[in-house]
């Protein structure tokens, strides 16, 4: 005598009856008003419901794929910001919004924190603003994979604010700086902490150390601001290690014996 043992639809119907087939296990497979019905001989019920079992919670505990992310947000919304950031440039606005909103380490320590934050979106001219725009949107790319696209600039213009305070504050002399390339670096930070590959120790050197060389690839360019290029490395790299503790429960390598 045979009985039922799952209705599911075609798609999965075929891999439990290739489950079922790779275990020996005999069963019939009737296709009836859009889905799958599988029977079993009664005696095989108990033992086809465990394979089954098995089979589901060993796919479950698969990691899941990472598919590539959609680009168009990422896109549009650096293209938005660029556009509206070109405007900063017109010669009756330019002078006025760098004395307003400029990095000024001697303003910023009598509280004017804002500065710390507003100093990201103003550039010297538009190459300087197209450079950081067409790097901080690859950057971006990839980290919205990780953490979906507004998660992903709340902790890019968190990296770039603390890391331009740290930039100004820990500094004795007085510093000017303006720029979106902060956000940047802390972006990098961010991606090296959030690698899929940090779970184990040859990973985390591996994106240290692509963080470190990146650094110093694009962080000591003429008239580079090598402290807030190194503090907003640092402060995302930081962030990232606690959005990866906290949201996705992954323990770096140092903590794990078995690592």
């Amino acid at each position: 005598m045979v009985v039922s043992l799952v209705r599911i639809s075609p798609e999965k119907g075929w891999r439990y009856s290739l489950v079922l087939l790779a275990r020996d296990i005999p069963h019939q497979v009737i296709f009836k008003d859009g889905h799958l019905e599988i029977l079993v001989p009664e005696e095989f019920l108990a033992k086809a419901r465990e394979e089954l079992l098995a089979y589901e919670e060993e796919n479950h505990a698969k990691p899941p794929k990472i598919e590539s992310p959609p680009w168009e947000g990422v896109f549009w919304s650096f293209f938005l910001l660029t556009a509206l950031l070109s405007f900063t440039f017109a010669p009756a606005w330019h002078s006025r919004l760098l004395s307003l909103g400029a990095g000024d380490s001697a303003l910023i320590k009598q509280g004017q924190w804002w500065r710390v934050f507003t100093a990201l979106f103003l550039h010297q001219d538009p190459a300087h603003l197209l450079g950081n725009m067409f790097f901080g949107a690859l950057f971006m790319y990839f980290l919205r994979a990780r953490l979906g696209l507004l998660e992903a600039w709340v902790y890019t213009l968190l990296s770039g604010g603390l890391g331009n305070f740290l930039n100004f504050y820990l500094r004795s002399e007085p510093h000017l700086a303006i720029g979106f390339s902060t956000a940047v670096f802390g972006e990098l930070g961010l991606l090296a902490a959030l690698s899929p590959t940090l779970d184990r120790k040859k990973g985390f050197l591996l994106s240290t150390g692509f963080l470190l060389a990146f650094l110093s690839f694009l962080g000591v360019s003429k008239g580079a601001d090598l402290g807030a290029h190194l503090f907003g490395a640092l402060v995302g790299f930081v962030l990232g290690l606690l959005v990866r503790q906290i949201k996705f429960k992954s323990f770096l390598p140092f903590f794990d014996k078995n690592s």
